[in-house]
């Protein structure tokens, strides 16, 4: 087990805990996967800045939106839950699910550059952000000027090339300037 824990830096983001959730140590998870029905599965987690062997889901449910309920073994309390607030759940690499063709995983955008179809360069996706809504969105980070959020729609991202590391992107009229 010790190969798989993830270091704070190595692991994969799957939400960040929020507010406790009643008096026994439950807490509210912000949701940044789309298999959140795994986290019942999974058994271990692991929170970033916080070293050991994992933490143990007891118990987790789907909430409305982004949102679930998640117990962990060793937290029983609200106060022990409310230490945990802000922490970023992660898991292992090598326990994400097969994704099909075309399809990707958040932390594999990090990084990227943003071109446009013309090859002009944009930046780089610095952030994604889950809003819960009908789309995410991509934060395109610019040396020397502001970012700009890109809504995350085939509309406008036209293609993500991994190996390549690069998103193409169609970007509507003065979108670069509303940030």
């Amino acid at each position: 087990m010790a190969n798989d824990r993830p270091h704070f830096d190595d692991g994969v983001q799957i939400g960040e805990i929020g507010a406790p959730h009643g008096i026994s140590g439950a807490v509210k998870v912000y949701l940044t996967t789309d298999f959140p029905e795994r986290l019942g599965d999974i058994g271990r987690i692991w929170l970033d800045h916080l070293d050991g062997e994992g933490w143990s889901v007891k118990s987790f449910a789907e909430g409305p939106g982004p949102f679930g309920i998640m117990q962990l073994s060793l937290v029983a309390t609200r106060e022990q839950a409310q230490g945990l607030r802000g922490r970023r759940v992660l898991v292992p690499k090598s326990s994400l699910a097969e994704l099909p063709q075309d399809s990707f995983y958040w932390h594999q955008l990090l990084g990227l550059r943003v071109c446009d179809l013309d090859g002009r360069e944009l930046g780089y996706v610095e952030h994604v952000h889950r809003q819960g809504g009908a789309h995410d969105f991509l934060e395109v980070s610019r040396p020397g000027d502001s970012s700009f959020l890109l809504p995350l729609v085939r509309a406008m991202v036209k293609d993500v090339d991994l190996s390549a590391r690069m998103v193409r992107v169609l970007l509507p009229e003065g979108l670069e300037d509303l940030n």
